[in-house]
């Protein structure tokens, strides 16, 4: 096997799809080396996971990742649920969305691999193709030994990292042979099939992701870039041996549109069945992420989402405390905020589900569902990911009073500060991000007092953005954002006062406290970094 060097050897990361391939990216950008190795003989080459939601574009873009992929993707502003045989027709429209990337981004799957493992190059990494993982342990010291074979060669290797991520799917090697109990939820006994092909004559709009809902089945049409479409179809009668065929496929078609649309050639078909269960995320020293820690209906598209998130939010730790920059009880909250933010997804898609795909059901009885009163709003915002929160695993530090509605573990709200600048781009570098938003000139001293006094504490590790409003653009430290308006100090509860926010490095708020409170907020970030 090649790596760059020993210090590689210290982390392993365990399948290079998506989320293995992101969590590789964060740790060599903080400059952590890591391994990264996978069964397979490349990159998938078939479209499979083919949307990215909001809040993941969010992550990817501190890092430069979201740029390439919103270039190579389509945008899609809303999910359509049509009810057929009904005048019905529910909109969720992301538009409205707190975000830099309003909308759906439907992409490949193998088009977002190719973006990501050519970035996880260009830092120096390789993943190590054709490279199974047979046998993984620990010792009653946590320390780990993984038995990795190379399958083009036989060479076998007996690696002892000091941590491993294993990313590697629905039927993890890690999870196994860690004796990771999956703790299963409801089971969907509908088959689901899908193929991408070129569609003529939809009598829709075609940049939306169209949901047609019949009492006995639900195809999806999702469009994707190069003309072609996404067509999956959930039913409870198909037989998943002979129904992917485009004649098959062609008569779903003819069904919900009477013949006046044509499938083309499909670029390749597949079937499958819905899993539904949650594992643990940790033991000891060794970690889940994506499927390999959970799997649920595909309806919101959230599959993917979530891995990617779970994996920035181990890597920025991950990274911090293999440095000596943070402390080891850092990690030790991997688990209680993404175990529960899985949770949220896997309720979410059941609600989904029962709604789209509740075969049987009257449609009557899945209309009142999205009749109930905030139905909209919430589905946009948890199934574009803004609305996850990890509030109830953050404490709030000693000695703070709260400024408002947002609290420690709340996603940290983005909004336009100028016309050419919003408030997430603040957050595009590594380490924490404390943001002062000033409503006082005469504070300006102490504010550049603060600075200073967080630089020699912190360094590159916390970086401080000053946010003045506009009446006191003439009092304003140097490098201050001037904000066009104070929109951003009422979001954050510093409509009357100085306030500071402390973000993590993934965007989540630490805790927020006026000025005077400084001390406290800065004492508490004490105990996480080293």
């Amino acid at each position: 096997m090649s790596h760059d060097s020993e210090d590689s050897n210290r982390i392993l990361i365990v399948g290079a799809g998506p989320v293995g391939s992101l969590a590789a990216i964060i740790l060599r950008r903080w400059g952590v080396a890591c391994r990264v190795i996978d069964r397979a003989g490349g990159r998938a080459t078939t479209s499979n996971a083919c949307v990215v939601h909001a809040r993941s574009l969010e992550l990817l873009a501190h890092w430069g990742i979201a740029d390439p992929l919103v270039a190579r993707g389509r945008r899609a502003r809303r999910m359509n649920y049509h009810f057929l045989g009904t005048s019905e027709v529910a909109r969720l429209d992301f538009t409205q969305l707190d975000s830099s990337y309003p909308f759906m981004l439907n992409i490949s799957q193998a088009e977002t691999e190719r973006i990501l493992h050519e970035e996880h190059a260009s830092l120096g990494g390789a993943i190590e193709w054709n490279t199974e993982l047979v046998s993984l342990s620990t010792d009653s010291a946590g320390h780990i030994t993984a038995r990795v074979v190379n399958k083009a060669n036989g060479r076998e290797e007996i690696l002892h990292p000091q941590r491993l991520i294993g990313c590697d799917g629905v039927h993890s090697t890690v999870r196994r042979q860690m004796g990771m109990t999956v703790v299963s939820g409801k089971y969907y006994a509908d088959q689901m099939r899908m193929t991408d092909a070129p569609i003529s004559g939809l009598p829709l709009s075609g940049e939306d992701l169209d949901y047609l809902v019949e009492a006995d089945r639900m195809t999806l049409l999702i469009p994707l870039p190069a003309d072609i479409h996404r067509l999956l179809v959930s039913d409870m009668s198909a037989d998943p041996e002979t129904e992917i065929t485009q004649e098959a496929f062609q008569a779903v078609l003819d069904r919900c549109f009477h013949g006046t649309v044509t499938l083309g050639q499909p670029e390749w078909a597949s079937n499958f069945t819905i899993r539904i269960g949650i594992s643990d995320y940790r033991r000891e020293n060794v970690f889940l992420a994506g499927d390999a820690a959970h799997h649920h209906s595909p309806a919101g598209a959230q599959g993917m989402n979530l891995g990617l998130q779970d994996a920035y939010n181990l890597a920025w730790k991950l990274a911090l405390v293999t440095k000596g920059e943070a402390r080891e009880e850092l990690l030790d909250t991997y688990q209680p905020q993404r175990r529960p933010a899985a949770q949220q997804v896997i309720k979410r898609t059941e609600t989904l589900h029962d709604l789209l795909m509740a075969h049987g059901t009257p449609l009557a009885e899945r209309l009142a569902i999205i009749r109930e009163p905030g139905f909209v709003e919430q589905a946009v915002n948890g199934i574009s990911g803004i609305a996850t929160t990890y509030r109830h695993t953050v404490p709030t530090a000693p000695g703070i009073t709260s400024l408002g509605g947002l609290i420690a573990g709340d996603r940290a709200p983005d909004v336009a500060l100028t016309s050419r600048q919003r408030l997430h781009e603040l957050l595009h570098h590594p380490g924490h991000t404390l943001l002062v938003f000033q409503r006082t000139a005469e504070t300006t001293p102490a504010l550049t007092a603060l600075r200073d006094r967080v630089a020699q504490r912190f360094g590159e590790r916390v970086r401080v953005s000053v946010i003045t409003s506009p009446e006191q653009r003439r009092g304003a430290p140097d490098g201050a954002v001037i904000a066009d308006t104070a929109a951003a100090h009422k979001l954050y509860g510093a409509d009357e006062v100085d306030g500071l926010c402390m973000l993590q490095p993934d965007g989540h708020i630490f805790g927020l406290c006026e000025l005077p409170e400084q001390e406290a907020l800065l004492t508490a970030i004490g105990t996480v970094l080293a």
